[in-house]
């Protein structure tokens, strides 16, 4: 498995996209990162399937982008680590990598039990979002808005 990993840092096609003025980057350039970070993250999870295997938000920074996380500032580090989550939530989306996280390790979704722990999030989410929908209602029908 190390031999697999040193391989895969041994590309040809290195994301300098943390270091690039973002002013001269072009549309199609940034859908050719995309899709190069979707790749990446697809090899790298083949190495990571179910909680036992699970890796580290940093490693997951470091195989996909090549540069130590810590040596970024927090907002660059935060900026571009979003990124990463909404490109693994596209993944899932997808359905070409079911990437998910219990406490600070991601996996590939593997048994009945990581399973049944997700949707056990999910619920919880849900319950936010119909509490969040009610306060909603709540500040039409008691006309809050008023009362800035």
């Amino acid at each position: 498995m190390q031999q697999k990993m040193k391989r895969m840092k041994k590309r040809k096609n290195k994301l300098k996209l943390l270091l690039t003025d973002y002013e001269q980057i072009e549309i199609k350039d940034l859908l050719a990162t995309i899709k190069e970070m979707r790749q990446r993250l697809k090899i790298l999870f083949k190495f990571h399937i179910g909680f036992e295997n699970s890796t580290s938000p940093a490693e997951i920074f470091n195989n996909v982008f090549e540069v130590n996380p810590e040596t970024l500032d927090p907002y660059m580090r935060s900026y571009w680590w979003r990124v990463l989550q909404k490109i693994m939530g596209a993944l899932r989306h997808d359905s070409d990598l079911f990437i998910i996280h219990k406490g600070h390790k991601y996996f590939v979704l593997r048994t009945g039990e990581e399973a049944k722990y997700y949707k056990s999030c999910l619920s919880r989410t849900i319950v936010g979002l119909k509490q969040s929908m009610q306060r909603a209602d709540e500040w039409v029908k008691e006309r809050k808005y008023l009362q800035i």
